[in-house]
């Protein structure tokens, strides 16, 4: 029978060293999607936010509302963004940072914001070159003088 154990405290480690490597002034996203890779969502989240991680990344709403109904306070960012009404008013109502790639997106999210006399914060993704997902830098200045 094979069995996985997730050691909590060799995290801890890890994200000292990435702390170390990168000074105090540098901020520190812990990416959480796919349960922590499979290592445990709440876990992993609740492990990284005792030891001050800036934020936690997931990929998807139903990952962010999860945390925060575990408890999670610290800011979430939904990396791969919002793309519906509802998931604008939960990213609202969760007080969730979405990464915008394009303006239809912004709008819906402002429009959320105006309804409950709320500001988002967020992050503005760029294509640097995948072509997965993002703003091409000549996109960019258009974007942010939209929004």
């Amino acid at each position: 029978m094979n069995h996985l154990t997730i050691d909590l405290s060799a995290l801890t480690h890890n994200l000292s060293q990435v702390k170390a490597i990168v000074g105090e002034n540098t901020r520190v996203m812990g990416v959480v999607k796919a349960d922590a890779y499979g290592h445990g969502l709440a876990a992993v989240a609740k492990t990284l936010e005792k030891n001050r991680v800036h934020c936690l990344g997931v990929a998807y709403l139903l990952e962010a509302m999860e945390l925060r109904n575990r408890g999670i306070s610290i800011p979430i960012v939904m990396l791969t963004g919002i793309r519906t009404r509802e998931e604008a008013e939960a990213a609202v109502y969760y007080d969730l940072s979405p990464m915008l790639f394009d303006l239809a997106s912004a709008e819906v999210l402002a429009e959320e914001c105006g309804r409950n006399k709320a500001v988002a914060r967020v992050y503005v993704k760029v294509d640097t070159g995948m072509g997965r997902l993002g703003l091409l830098s000549s996109e960019l200045v258009s974007f942010l003088n939209g929004v």
